[in-house]
């Protein structure tokens, strides 16, 4: 959780696929509130991911709406990799949108200074 003058403006979870043969996998979701983009405090959120490996994780997929290139970047700069595109996949106030998809291959544990 991220937190300004003792209140919450963001989350970040990872949420384990159930499904056995995607165990080793992980969902990422995050919010923020507007107010607070663009300060740091998407990439101090970005250490959940630190602790994704310790739980078991190899891999964290994410969703992300394709026209919001500052997400995008954050989630590129901690090495997310692109896998795909789903076309049309939501709305935004009545607007249909692409989805792009992301993953990250996180390190094993032995590799990890």
């Amino acid at each position: 959780m991220a937190l300004a003058d003792s209140n919450a403006v963001g989350w970040c979870d990872i949420t384990r696929v159930s499904r056995p043969i995607y165990s080793h996998s992980g969902t990422l979701g995050m919010g923020l509130l507007p107010s607070y983009r663009g300060r740091g405090f998407g990439k101090a959120l970005m250490l959940a991911l630190k602790d994704a490996r310790q739980v078991g994780l190899a891999r964290v997929k994410l969703s992300i709406y394709a026209g919001n290139e500052p997400t995008h970047r954050l989630y590129r700069s901690v090495g997310f990799q692109p896998e795909g595109a789903k076309r049309e996949a939501i709305q935004i106030d009545g607007v249909t949108h692409d989805v792009h998809m992301l993953s990250l291959i996180l390190p094993r544990a032995e590799l990890v200074a």
